[in-house]
């Protein structure tokens, strides 16, 4: 399941940092526990969020359930 976690967080990460029409391409990962919860970051350069295209998507609907699965939570967040 953590190999699941990583390579679709990093997989999201490189897609939307591919995207953005620079040199200043970069994706910064973290993972530490508090207490017995796993906490894993990633943050990305990236444009705005777009809606998902028909059978694109489907990585972060992975990564919610594994969240869940293992009673966390699965959080996006974008800023500017």
């Amino acid at each position: 399941m953590l190999c699941s976690l990583f390579s679709n967080l990093m997989d999201n990460a490189i897609h939307a940092a591919s995207k953005v029409d620079t040199k200043e391409r970069w994706i910064h990962l973290s993972a530490i526990t508090e207490g017995e919860l796993l906490v894993i970051k990633i943050r990305n350069v990236s444009e705005p969020p777009k809606a998902a295209k028909r059978g694109h998507g489907k990585g972060t609907v992975i990564l919610r359930e594994i969240a869940e699965m293992y009673g966390g939570t699965y959080q996006t967040e974008y800023k500017e």
